[in-house]
């Protein structure tokens, strides 16, 4: 509530230079809405907006300019769009990792152990847009959960902004998961993941009818680059996280 005040206030003195602190992180989306739109109606009129924030979207949507501050130096001065690619390759993806999870949840009965993506690289945590993912998991059940048809294993795909973007879960095609050693080993192919440029955090969760059993937030990260082609869709900031091929002709 003290946010959106503030920004009220602030936004319709119509200073010369208005210093925007992570205003988007609170909100509904209808306030974030008129937050963007102020802000943009700002810049229209040749005020100065300094915009803080760790969403790169709306970086991207408002910005013409982007600067990289780490411990209170400036380490790029440049493009939005290089600002962004800056910023996501400063944080290694071997830095997300079930040990160093942003957060875990579950009744308990079953303890997710590891999660990791292999790559053609074992020296890159890259793939192209369009390329295969492969997400492996070990994880221990209890006794009581060993013998049962009805465990799945999901995985999720996130956006920096935490936007989930995608979900699989392990019964989707039919797949049984073996317990019956106490332990859990599976791996989920993916044929094709048609993401735009960037980084994506991977969710990990272990489900007994409904019921979470574990559950790892950001447990695996990987890097997806562009397709080789002249036009990218990471040129096109706020449409969306999909690069999905297709064909236009006239009729």
């Amino acid at each position: 509530m003290y946010v959106r005040l503030a920004f009220a206030v602030a936004a319709h003195l119509e200073p010369d230079v208005l210093v925007v602190d992570e205003v988007l992180a609170v909100g509904d989306a209808q306030f974030q809405k008129k937050c963007l739109g102020r802000m943009e109606e700002l810049s229209m009129s040749g005020r100065t907006i300094l915009f803080v924030t760790h969403n790169m979207d709306a970086m991207l949507a408002l910005c013409n300019r982007g600067l990289v501050i780490d411990k209170g130096t400036v380490v790029f001065d440049g493009g939005p769009l290089k600002a962004r690619q800056h910023y996501l390759s400063q944080m290694s993806s071997a830095e997300y990792s079930v040990a160093r999870n942003a957060g875990r949840g579950g009744s308990g009965s079953a303890h997710i152990e590891s999660v990791w993506i292999k790559f053609n690289d074992p020296m890159s945590a890259m793939i192209q847009c369009g390329e295969p993912l492969n997400i492996h998991l070990i994880a221990h059940v209890e006794e009581n959960y060993r013998a049962r048809a009805d465990l799945q294993v999901a995985f999720s795909i996130n956006s920096l902004e935490g936007q989930r973007l995608h979900t699989v879960i392990s019964s989707w095609d039919g797949t049984v998961v073996d317990a019956s050693s106490g332990e859990i080993r599976v791996v989920c192919e993916m044929e094709s993941v048609p993401l735009v440029p960037g980084k994506y955090l991977v969710d990990a969760t272990i489900i007994f009818r409904g019921d979470t059993l574990d559950c790892v937030i950001h447990c695996a990260a990987f890097d997806v680059l562009a397709r080789p082609r002249s036009f990218h869709v990471e040129r096109l900031p706020g449409w969306g996280h999909l690069d999905i091929p297709c064909r236009f002709r006239n009729l």
